[in-house]
C-alpha cells in the first residue's frame, strides 16, 4: 500500500513539474505564429505553436480546431507533408523552445493497431501516412530505426521529439508531450490529393465555388517553369476526377473556370520516393542498386536525383530510372542505413528497405515480441512481390551474411535488440535445425561465438542472436524484454526468370524493347534488365499474368562481335531477386536513321529515305545526261562553225582569175 501511495505521489509531482514548465514557458516566451510564404515555395498556411498542459492528444486536436475562423479559415493539428515544411516551421520556433527540447503532437495515428499510420486531422484525415512493415512514407515520416514500435498496443499516436526532431509513437496520454502545432488554411482552398510520379487518376474536392462544367486544372512547376494539364474524366457535383500526367517536384495546382473564378493549391507534391530494396556493396568502387518507386517521372525522366547513404555520405548516380537507381558511394561511409533520396527536392529517408546479403533478401524492420507473435505478424504483413513465396524467419548462417547485415543496419540507440533465429537448438550435439520456411527440418549452420543456456523460458528451444557479440541465447535474457526480440525476416525465390523471346532491340537513339517469358514476379521494379551490359530502363508489365513487359533502351547497343551480315546477336540478362537468367537473342539487321525512329515509325521512315535516295540518284543521272549532252552538242556546234569559218578564209585568200583579152 505504501508503495502504491508513493508511486501516485511521484506521478503527481512529475505532472505538476511539467505543468509548471509549460506555464513558465508560455509566460516568459510568447509563442510565435508563422506563415509559409508562397513566394519561397510555401503553401501560404499559418502555423501556431500551442502549449498543451493537459497532455492529451484529443485536447491538442480540439485546441487546434478551435482556432479556425468561421467562413474564412479552418484549423487542425499540423499535417507535415514535406521536409521543407518542417524545416520552415522549426526555424522560428526553435529559438523559443529548443532549451526545453520539447515533444510536440503532430497529425498521425495507427487506427487499427496494425502498423499502418494515417493522417488524423485536416483535409487529409484517414489518408495513409506511413507503413511500418515496408517503410513507405506518403508525406514526411522521420522515424528512426526502431520506430514506430508495436508495443504496447495502445501506442497509436505520433509526436515529434526534440532535439533530434524525429517521430515516435505513444499513447493518447503522455506526460512527456507538452506542445502541439496547429495549421490554418483558407476555407476555400481546393483539396488536391497526391499521386505517384508516374501520374494517375485523382479526385479534386472542395470545388463549390466553381462551375465544374467549364473547369480547367493545371499543374505548374515553378522551378522548371513547366505546366501540365490534368485531363478531366468525370465531374461529380463539387468534385472533379482527372488524370495527372507523369511529373516530379513541387507544383502549384491552378483551378479555374470560364467565368474567371480561380484558386491555387500551393506546394503540392507527388508521393515521396520509396526505397523497397537494396543490393549493397562494401568494396572499393562498388555500386549500390536501389529498387523502388517514385524515383522520377517515368519514360522522359529528367529529374534531379540525389542519394545519400549512412545519413550524409553522397552516392554518385551512374544510372537512374523511375524504379531503379545505381550509384557509387564514397569510400568513407560506415553504415549503409539510413538511405535518403531527393527527387526534384521531394525527400525521404528510410531505415527499413530489404537488404540483399549472401544471396538472399532480408528485411531490416525492427519490431519485437514473443516468437509466435512476431512470426504471425510477419506472415500477415510482410511480403516481397518479386517472389510468390511467403517470408520466413532465417538465421545468420555465414560470416558473409553477418558482415553484410552488420554493415547495413544502423542500430545506434537500439543495441538491446536481439534477432529471433529460425532454427532450433539441439543441446545433445550443439547443432541447429531449421524450424520454418522452405528448408524446414534440415540442419543449419550458425555463425556465432558462444551459446548462453543459463536462462530457459518454458522449455522451448527457440533462440535469439546478438549481432554485436554474436552470442546465441536459447531464451529471453534476464535484462532484455521480449519487446526487443525481432524476427530475421528472410525471402526466398525458387524459380529463375524464363526468357522466351525479345523484340525490337534497335541500334538507335531509343527503342522500346518487349520481353516475353515467365517468373518475373509481380513487382516490375525488381526486374533488372541489361542488354549487352547496358541497363534497360523502367520495366513495365503489359497484358495479363506478369509474363510480358517492356523497357526502354537508350543510346543503342553494339551487337556481339562475329554476328553475320544479315543478323545481330545480343546478350540479354534478367535478374529478379537472387535469380538470374541470360539469353543470346538473334535478330535481323536493321539499319535505321537514329533520329527518325523515336516514335516507333521506323518502317515508314525507312521507306521515305529509300524514296528520297532514289529521287536524288535519278536527279543526278538526269543532270549528268543533260550535262554530257550539252557538252557534246556544244562541241558539234563549235566544230561546224570552225569548218564554215575555215572555208570562208580559203575563199578570201584565192580570188577567181579574170579571163584574158584576145588581141585583134
Amino acid at each position: 500500500m505504501y508503495f502504491k501511495h508513493s508511486t501516485i505521489v511521484i506521478i503527481i509531482i512529475v505532472v505538476a513539474t511539467v505543468l509548471l514548465l509549460n506555464t513558465s514557458l508560455v509566460h516568459c516566451h510568447p509563442l510565435p505564429n508563422v506563415i509559409w510564404p508562397t513566394e519561397i515555395g510555401g503553401n501560404g498556411h499559418e502555423y501556431k505553436l500551442i502549449s498543451n498542459p493537459i497532455l492529451l492528444i484529443t485536447n491538442a486536436t480540439n485546441q487546434c480546431e478551435g482556432l479556425g475562423v468561421k467562413g474564412k479559415f479552418k484549423s487542425y493539428l499540423v499535417t507535415l507533408d514535406s521536409k521543407q515544411e518542417w524545416d520552415f516551421i522549426l526555424k522560428p520556433f526553435n529559438s523559443k523552445i529548443n532549451i526545453y527540447q520539447p515533444n510536440i503532437w503532430v497529425s498521425g495515428r495507427d487506427i487499427g493497431g496494425n502498423g499502418t499510420y494515417s493522417y488524423s486531422s485536416g483535409p487529409q484525415t484517414n489518408q495513409t501516412l506511413f507503413n511500418m512493415y515496408t517503410g513507405q512514407c506518403w508525406g514526411y515520416c522521420p522515424f528512426e530505426a526502431g520506430e514506430p514500435s508495436l508495443t504496447p498496443a495502445g501506442k497509436r499516436f505520433i509526436y515529434i521529439r526534440g532535439p533530434t526532431w524525429d517521430y515516435t509513437n505513444t499513447n493518447a496520454f503522455d506526460y512527456q508531450v507538452t506542445f502541439s502545432i496547429c495549421e490554418l488554411q483558407p476555407i476555400s482552398e481546393v483539396y488536391v490529393p497526391s499521386i505517384g510520379t508516374n501520374g494517375g487518376s485523382i479526385t479534386i474536392n472542395n470545388l463549390s465555388q466553381f462551375n465544374t462544367q467549364t473547369i480547367n486544372i493545371t499543374f505548374f512547376n515553378p522551378t522548371k517553369q513547366l505546366e501540365k494539364s490534368c485531363q478531366i474524366t468525370s465531374k461529380q457535383g463539387t468534385s472533379v476526377t482527372c488524370i495527372v500526367p507523369p511529373l516530379s517536384g513541387f507544383h502549384n495546382v491552378i483551378v479555374q473556370d470560364a467565368s474567371g473564378v480561380k484558386s491555387t493549391h500551393y506546394a503540392w507534391q507527388p508521393y515521396p520516393p520509396f526505397i523497397k530494396a537494396v543490393y549493397p556493396s562494401f568494396t572499393a568502387n562498388g555500386s549500390i542498386t536501389l529498387i523502388g518507386d517514385n524515383f522520377g517521372n517515368g519514360i522522359n525522366n529528367n529529374s534531379l536525383v540525389f542519394v545519400n547513404v549512412s545519413s550524409h555520405t553522397p552516392c554518385n548516380i551512374t544510372f537512374a530510372s523511375s524504379t531503379q537507381i545505381i550509384c557509387k558511394p564514397r569510400p568513407s561511409f560506415v553504415k549503409l542505413l539510413p538511405i535518403s533520396i531527393s527527387v526534384d527536392n521531394i525527400y525521404t529517408q528510410t531505415y527499413k528497405p530489404h537488404i540483399f546479403c549472401d544471396n538472399r533478401f532480408y528485411s531490416t524492420i525492427l519490431f519485437g515480441g514473443e516468437y509466435e507473435k512476431v512470426e504471425q505478424l510477419m506472415i500477415d504483413n510482410v511480403k516481397m512481390e518479386s517472389t510468390p513465396n511467403a517470408p520466413y524467419i532465417g538465421a545468420i548462417e555465414s560470416t558473409e551474411m553477418h558482415q553484410c547485415f552488420s554493415q547495413s543496419l544502423n542500430l545506434i540507440g537500439y543495441e538491446a535488440f536481439r534477432f529471433w533465429q529460425g532454427v532450433s537448438y539441439n543441446s545433445s550435439d550443439n547443432s541447429f535445425t531449421r524450424n520454418n520456411g522452405p528448408f524446414k527440418g534440415t540442419l543449419s549452420k550458425l555463425y556465432y561465438s558462444i551459446i548462453n543456456q543459463t536462462v530457459n523460458s518454458g522449455g522451448n528451444n527457440n533462440i535469439v542472436y546478438d549481432f554485436f557479440s554474436r552470442m546465441v541465447e536459447t531464451s529471453c535474457p534476464i535484462n532484455t524484454p521480449k519487446t526487443y526480440h525481432t524476427p530475421l525476416i528472410t525471402f526466398y525465390t525458387s524459380d529463375a526468370p524464363i526468357i522466351d523471346n525479345i523484340t525490337n532491340i534497335q541500334n538507335t537513339t531509343q527503342s522500346l524493347v518487349t520481353i516475353n517469358g515467365n517468373h518475373f514476379g509481380k513487382d516490375q521494379s525488381y526486374v533488372l534488365v541489361s542488354i549487352q551490359g547496358k541497363q534497360c530502363k523502367s520495366p513495365q508489365f503489359i497484358g495479363d499474368g506478369y509474363k510480358q513487359f517492356t523497357c526502354l533502351l537508350y543510346g543503342g547497343v553494339e551487337s556481339t562481335p562475329g554476328s553475320s551480315n544479315d543478323t545481330e546477336e545480343y546478350n540479354v540478362t534478367i535478374r529478379v531477386a537472387e535469380m538470374v537468367a541470360s539469353k543470346v537473342v538473334v535478330s535481323k539487321v536493321m539499319v535505321l536513321p537514329k533520329e527518325e525512329c523515336l516514335n516507333n515509325d521506323c518502317e515508314s521512315t525507312s521507306k521515305q529515305w529509300k524514296i528520297i535516295i532514289i529521287v536524288v540518284c535519278v536527279s543526278i543521272v538526269s543532270f549528268s545526261i543533260i550535262f554530257v549532252g550539252g557538252v557534246v552538242l556544244k562541241k558539234r556546234i563549235q566544230l561546224r562553225m570552225a569548218k564554215k569559218l575555215n572555208r570562208t578564209v580559203i575563199d578570201q585568200s584565192d580570188p577567181p582569175q579574170q579571163p584574158q583579152q584576145q588581141n585583134n
